[in-house]
């Protein structure tokens, strides 16, 4: 997405700066003027682009800035998010898990009960 603006904003200004370029070699060619009204000629076009050029690398800026900015702004969300969720499980684990001898009573109880099935069972 970036990429094909950036090509877009570069294809740009290559444009205008060219399209300054020219009309000021073409002002300097087919005009028939002094030399100081020329040169004065070429000043004002030459002003006038740079002004064009300042504005539209702005906008540019400001809609990159814009742009990363919003992208900044959902990836700290997520992540703020992200950690949210490990702390809720973390939360949920502790609350569940059992201690190390309750584990123990429960891993008897469970052989007991094996045990016990394996016994009532009459034989043929």
């Amino acid at each position: 997405m970036f990429n094909s603006r950036r090509k877009s904003n570069k294809k740009l200004m290559t444009g205008i700066f060219i399209g300054s370029a020219a009309g000021s070699i073409l002002a300097f060619l087919f005009t028939p003027k002094t030399g100081k009204e020329l040169r004065q000629n070429i000043a004002e076009t030459f002003d006038t682009s740079m002004d064009t050029i300042k504005d539209t690398s702005g906008k540019i800026y400001n809609s990159a800035l814009t742009a990363t900015t919003g992208t900044v702004n959902r990836l700290q969300a997520a992540i703020q998010a992200s950690i949210n969720k490990y702390r809720q499980v973390g939360e949920e684990y502790r609350k569940t898990r059992k201690t190390p001898s309750e584990n123990i009573a429960a891993t008897k109880t469970t052989r007991k009960r094996t045990t016990s099935r394996k016994a009532a069972k009459p034989t043929v």
